[in-house]
């Protein structure tokens, strides 16, 4: 597995014993949090690859849920939105801890 593919799967989710179809469930949302959590955790050299990667990675999990039509192309679109909004090296300083902040995880 590559670095890439192993930073989306780490931030895919869910890790709990998933069956296939939930671990290849590819909403909008879930597309929008992986992307949130890898700019938020990984310096741009590990994150930007990551994020390329997204518009395939979507692409093989419709392939494997049967999703088709209108909720297939919004996750595609979705994908190729979050894959182009990389990390710039500016911001590479790692964000203050804000313990409050939604979607936190605990270390």
């Amino acid at each position: 597995m590559t670095e890439a593919a192993a930073i989306v799967h780490e931030e895919w989710g869910p890790h709990e014993y998933p069956d296939e179809r939930s671990f290849c469930a590819c909403s909008p949302h879930r597309i929008e949090m992986a992307a949130h959590l890898i700019r938020g955790s990984y310096l741009a050299d590990y994150a930007n690859p990551a994020l390329r990667l997204l518009p395939e990675w979507t692409q093989w999990c419709i392939e494997r849920t049967g999703l088709d039509g209108d909720a297939a192309a919004r996750s595609r679109q979705t994908a190729r939105l979050a894959a182009s909004a990389l990390v710039h090296d500016e911001d590479d300083e790692p964000a203050a801890e804000d313990d409050n902040a939604p979607f936190r995880r605990q270390e």
